[in-house]
């Protein structure tokens, strides 16, 4: 999954932030430091704008992203919608 947070030149992306569900807002990326390097990216495309990379998408990503620019000055947000079906497998004894 990507998010792009379209960027000015006068602007720079500091961090991203996550507000799932039910939870409290986590930081999920910033310029200083990924605090969660095991599936998050941000990388910088070629026309200046910063695109958040998750190597997967599960139904607990679900929830608003905000990228935060210009030091917290601006910031752009969108909702993530993950639909999926929950399976469970229950072991019956062969006969």
């Amino acid at each position: 999954m990507e998010l792009k947070c379209k960027a000015s030149q006068s602007e720079t992306v500091n961090r991203w932030t996550v507000a799932r569900v039910g939870q409290r807002v986590e930081v999920i990326f910033q310029n200083s430091g990924n605090p969660n390097t095991t599936y998050v990216d941000a990388r910088f495309g070629q026309d200046g704008d910063n695109i958040l990379y998750l190597n997967r998408t599960e139904l607990k990503d679900a929830g608003a992203y905000t990228c935060f620019k210009n030091q917290d000055a601006v910031q752009s947000s969108a909702h993530l919608i993950v639909l999926g079906k929950h399976v469970l497998f229950k072991n019956t004894p062969m006969l």
